[in-house]
Order: structure tokens, then C-alpha cells, then sequence
């Protein structure tokens, strides 16, 4: 296993920004009640950090995997669905819990996602400018892919704070990538398990 398997992190704090209580308040997340108290639950529910040590842990295996691009000048920043062109203003860390709340994505689906990032980094560079998006796209193919309760990508664009048509080329793009292959051979399933 390559160190970027490997993961570790640091404290993480799950705070609401502006942009979340809209989706809170324009989706249906959680349904909206007419009792304060049910509605004051429901919001302190998605405080709460889901799977926080494996967030933790995701946030420090991405990080090393870009420090290990730029020290192996692995950094061509090529113009593609992924690529910003600026870098995003929320930091990496609160993104990953952001995207875990937001998407209620089960555990095993999460391991998942990071099998399909260590594959994509491999074929192209993950750094600063396309982690956000790369990040997402796995979780979103993921998702696809192992659950059962998958929600319309119009509702995951407003989660990644991206267009619809953004969404549905990184889509394509991430599983072209994969060589359209999203199997996950058990073994290295419980690798990546065991890691964390």
C-alpha cells in the first residue's frame, strides 16, 4: 500500500456556513416541522460530525497524496471538469464533512470513494485546484454504485456548489477515467477497511 492509503488527521469541527442552512432550507433534507423543538433537533443532527475520525482521517490521506504530487512535480494543472480556476474558498476538511451530512453516505460507500481517489490520482494528479471536485464526484459515483436510496444530481449540485451540467460531466469524466469499471475487488476493500 502506497502512504497516501494511510489515514491519519487532525481535529475536525463541523460548523454550518450560510450556504448550508440554504440547502437546508431549499431541500429536502430533513422535513420541515411545524413544532420548533422537531426542527431545532433536526438541525442539531446535522452538526453532528458523521463518521468524524474517518473524516479525519480522508482529509489527511487527500492532503498527503497532493504534498506528494508537488514533490514529485506530478502537478500539470490541465484545463478539464475537475480543474478549477481558482482555488475553492471552504478549506478540504470541512468539504469532506460538509459532503458526508449532506449526502448521508454509508460507511462502506465512503471507503469506497477513497479506493476510487487513490485510482484517479494514479491516472491524474490530484492537487489543490481539482481535490474539491475529484473528492465529489467519487462520493457521488460511489453512491451510484453501492446504494440503494440515490437521490436526482440536481439535488447533489447544490451539496458540491456546482452546476448541473458540472456534475453530470465529472460524472462521465471520473468514470471514463475508471476505464468504466467501478468494481472494487474485496480484498483491497478490506485493506482500505483495516487502514482505518
Amino acid at each position: 500500500m502506497s502512504e497516501s492509503q494511510i489515514f491519519i488527521s487532525s481535529n475536525l469541527r463541523c460548523e454550518k456556513n450560510t450556504f448550508e442552512k440554504e440547502i437546508l432550507d431549499n431541500s429536502n433534507i430533513s422535513e420541515k416541522s411545524t413544532e420548533t423543538e422537531n426542527e431545532e433537533e433536526n438541525i442539531e443532527n446535522l452538526n453532528k460530525p458523521k463518521y468524524c475520525k474517518l473524516s479525519e482521517k480522508i482529509n489527511e490521506t487527500i492532503e498527503k497524496m497532493i504534498e506528494n504530487n508537488k514533490k514529485n512535480k506530478r502537478r500539470k494543472i490541465i484545463k478539464d471538469s475537475f480543474t478549477g480556476k481558482t482555488l475553492p474558498k471552504i478549506l478540504l476538511k470541512e468539504y469532506i464533512n460538509r459532503i458526508i451530512i449532506y449526502t448521508e453516505i454509508e460507511k462502506n460507500t465512503l471507503i469506497s470513494s477513497l479506493i476510487y481517489i487513490d485510482k484517479i490520482d494514479k491516472k491524474k494528479p490530484i492537487t489543490e485546484f481539482n481535490v474539491h471536485r475529484i473528492f465529489f464526484t467519487a462520493i457521488l459515483i460511489s453512491i451510484k454504485y453501492n446504494e440503494d436510496d440515490i437521490l436526482k444530481n440536481d439535488y447533489y449540485s447544490k451539496i458540491a456548489g456546482v452546476s448541473l451540467n458540472e456534475i453530470n460531466k465529472m460524472e462521465f469524466d471520473f468514470i471514463n477515467l475508471l476505464n468504466f469499471n467501478l468494481y472494487i475487488d474485496p480484498c483491497i476493500f478490506e485493506e482500505y477497511k483495516n487502514l482505518i
